[in-house]
């Protein structure tokens, strides 16, 4: 105990603060990468796929399991023109959609 009292003491009394120098979802939403959706009929009916670099990236660092980050995703969705262009595929309520193994039920 007398060794990390020493310690403490010894360190500086102002904390370090780091800024934040990267803001991927600047650089995401506005990033012009490719990315297709398709409508493909399965036994259960119409599921909409969508794939590209845009989506595969965005997924591989958001956390959809947090309410923030599926929120991000979200937006992602919106402001990219993904939800748009599956609105023209013909998707409606309910429908599935899947995006790189992961599928979800699209509710406008």
């Amino acid at each position: 105990m007398f060794h990390v009292q020493k310690l403490l003491a010894d360190c500086p009394a102002e904390p370090v603060t780091f800024e934040q120098e990267f803001y991927p979802e600047d650089m995401l939403l506005t990033e012009s990468l490719p990315y297709t959706v398709e409508r493909i009929e399965e036994k259960d009916g119409p599921v909409y796929v969508a794939e590209g670099p845009k989506i595969e990236k965005m997924l591989g660092y958001t956390n959809l399991d947090s309410e923030k980050g599926f929120a991000f995703f979200q937006r992602f969705l919106k402001e990219s023109g993904i939800l748009a262009d599956l609105e023209k595929a013909g998707v409606r309520e309910g429908d599935t959609v899947r995006m790189y193994g992961l599928e979800f039920n699209y509710y406008k």
